[in-house]
């Protein structure tokens, strides 16, 4: 017996509920007004937010990478760029109610780190078709990340992360920490394959 369900609409209309309480408020400079955060710890009330739209747009970016075409579905990612894009800037402009924290505490250095992810991963979309205006806001708010030091952990590859989005789009980054992470990695894995 054939089966009317589809796959990946079904996974389409997943991915509008999860995504569009997120990007429609970015878009608009409401997120922090409109978005419901629980917590007994007050400090984990100030990086929700942004942990909410770096790890969203991480996970959604290589399907936003596809592009825009024709079909329902490059007509609904064409939709989901221009949110992203027009989020983007209202999340890094200090001036928007929805200037987000990359810096003060350890963990924007995490979420910092998803969102820079997420835009070398629809580069084309989300960093290749962002105004110069747009680039300078996301740029200048991920250099707050630099005056957080990471825990001697995996946290060192969440900075190497941020300076390859430097890398990567401005062509410079600080490079200490692009390589310190790696280095102390490769040092971990010898050593545990020597005692193997």
């Amino acid at each position: 017996m054939e089966s009317n369900f589809d796959d990946r609409e079904y996974w389409i209309d997943i991915l509008l509920k999860i995504a569009d309480p997120i990007l429609v408020n970015i878009s608009k400079g409401t997120l922090k007004k409109n978005m419901l955060v629980e917590s007994v710890d007050e400090d984990k009330v100030k990086f929700a937010y942004l942990e909410a739209v770096g790890r969203l747009i991480c996970g959604i970016a290589p399907w936003l990478e596809l592009g825009v075409d024709d079909s329902s579905e490059g007509k609904l990612r064409e939709l989901y760029i221009d949110l992203i894009k027009k989020g983007l800037v209202n999340i890094t402009n200090p001036d928007s109610d929805d200037y987000l924290l990359f810096d003060g505490f350890h963990q924007p250095l995490v979420d910092t780190a998803f969102l820079a992810e997420g835009i070398l991963r629809a580069k084309t979309q989300l960093w290749d078709n962002m105004d110069e205006h747009g680039k300078s806001l996301i740029l200048n708010a991920f250099k707050k990340t630099r005056s957080i030091k990471p825990y001697n952990t995996n946290w060192l590859l969440f900075a190497s992360m941020i300076e390859a989005f430097f890398l990567e789009t401005t062509g410079k980054c600080d490079e200490n920490r692009l390589s310190y992470g790696n280095r102390r990695s490769e040092e971990r894995f010898s050593r545990n394959a020597e005692t193997d």
